[in-house]
């Protein structure tokens, strides 16, 4: 089964597909290129909303430490 993550760009696609581990993973793809594999679904829709931020000329995603 194919979802799309982001319901305003259609371009983006995530699959379940076998793409040389052990497993199958969830496949993120834009237009039909392929982006990066996951383990997990959520990880992948995080992945695209980056993605699609970025093509967007929109500042990326980045990880923060948590400071106190």
């Amino acid at each position: 089964m194919t979802r799309q993550p982001i319901k305003s760009e259609p371009g983006y696609t995530i699959a379940l597909e076998w793409c040389g581990h052990a497993t199958k993973r969830h496949v993120l793809r834009f237009c039909g290129d392929f982006i990066d594999s996951f383990v997990s679904y959520g990880a992948a829709v995080v992945r695209a909303v980056g993605h699609n931020n970025i093509r967007k000329g929109q500042e990326p995603i980045v990880e923060q430490p948590v400071t106190k």
